[in-house]
């Protein structure tokens, strides 16, 4: 908690008059601000990972005020007929346990999908004709304001949490409607291709994963 603070006091004592028109931007036209800041009009925008740390240590804050004295609701991922959870073992239950505990952290899901989805995304809108333009290192920023909306969203949703009696894992559906959305402006697509190309990305992230997979099951046996 007092890292959290000395953070925000930091982050707030170093941030421009642009803190507001950033926010008002991101919450209207977040793609739009997105390809003009790699365009090079940064002075009126706070920088993405200025902003990212700074919309953190709003959350922890307000998490830590709310939900100091209740209980956190767990995602559960796999049930079974009955609505019981199933526990895998071995490497799949590590990665059911590791799932659970991010799905149950929304600041955590906002903050991890700027990294994760940062190379698949790109390989997936590369084709298009501002993705050739863009080059990795710029489209990491657009994945860091994407989850600075994304955290956003989780700030305002802390209070309505805290009425229903514990904290809620962050909706996959609406994180994945900001990519969709964002990416449609950034990149000037249409919706249905915007979400086809998530999707892509989507998909290239889960490669990696099945080819480990694949790694240990041979290595098993």
């Amino acid at each position: 908690m007092r890292h959290a603070l000395e953070n925000l006091l930091g982050v707030l004592a170093s941030a421009d008059k642009g803190l507001l028109h950033t926010l008002h931007e991101l919450l209207l036209r977040p793609g739009y601000m997105m390809r003009d800041y790699v365009r090079g009009h940064r002075v009126e925008y706070v920088r993405p990972i200025q902003l990212l740390f700074l919309l953190a240590s709003i959350y922890l804050i307000v998490h830590y005020v709310l939900f100091l004295h209740m209980e956190q609701a767990t995602v559960v991922v796999l049930k079974d007929v009955e609505g019981n959870p199933i526990h895998l073992t071995g490497f799949l239950g590590f990665l059911q346990s590791t799932l659970e505990g991010i799905l149950s952290n929304r600041a955590f899901v906002s903050l991890a999908s700027a990294g994760l989805l940062w190379i698949p995304m790109w390989l997936a809108f590369r084709p298009t004709e501002i993705g050739k333009e863009t080059t990795l290192v710029e489209f990491f920023f657009v994945m860091v304001y994407v989850s600075c909306l994304q955290l956003v969203f989780g700030v305002l949703q802390l209070p309505f949490d805290y009425i229903q009696g514990q904290e809620g894992g962050i909706g996959i559906g609406i994180s994945f409607f900001f990519m969709v959305w964002s990416f449609r402006q950034y990149f000037l697509v249409s919706w249905r291709h915007s979400l086809l190309r998530c999707l892509l990305g989507s998909f290239y992230l889960g490669i990696p994963f099945f080819l480990f997979y694949l790694c240990q099951i041979v290595a098993t046996k």
